[in-house]
């Protein structure tokens, strides 16, 4: 994708911006395709509402959201074949002395955050994942930076707690 897409006469996005956008997909559906195939319906329904945004100057935000409801949207329709984290058994088991690779400890936080609350799975996704700050993940969710923090604490407890809940054999 070379030239910028024109999504009114007052919006284009760039190929680079494009990039971030199907990233962020990436981040929330798993699969390189039902990402693509997220970003487009994006895109798509942008274009149907650009007339909607009535400040420019937050078409970022407003994209993003926009590409996270695609997304949660998908995941919704696919519940037939869910992500879910896999229950220890005599072969995923691990000894104290064997670690996870870096690709095992990735594959895990993807089952993990499938199992979060909508808005804890967002504001954990964009907080560590995409590493965005607090004021930034609060205009993308469109709710007040206090919220944001609220769920990404409440996340990540979560998310420690699937963890002990699941694998105790690696808490202390």
């Amino acid at each position: 994708m070379d030239t910028p897409i024109s999504l009114n006469a007052n919006m284009t996005i760039t190929a680079e911006e494009h990039r971030r956008l199907l990233r962020l997909a990436y981040r929330f559906c798993w699969r390189r395709d039902d990402a693509e195939d997220a970003l487009h319906n994006a895109l798509l329904r942008a274009f149907h509402k650009a007339g909607q945004l009535r400040d420019p100057a937050k078409s970022w935000p407003w994209l993003c959201r926009i590409v996270i409801q695609q997304c949660c949207l998908m995941g919704r329709k696919q519940r037939a074949m869910p992500l879910k984290a896999q229950e220890p058994n005599q072969t995923t088991v691990r000894s104290e002395e064997e670690s996870l690779t870096q690709q095992e400890l990735g594959e895990l936080m993807k089952q993990l955050l499938v199992d979060l609350p909508e808005q804890q799975r967002m504001a954990v996704t964009l907080r560590h994942l995409e590493r965005l700050e607090y004021p930034q993940i609060a205009e993308i969710m469109d709710v007040a930076e206090s919220t944001v923090r609220t769920h990404v604490h409440a996340g990540r407890e979560a998310l420690r707690q699937m963890i002990v809940r699941r694998y105790p054999e690696w808490t202390p």
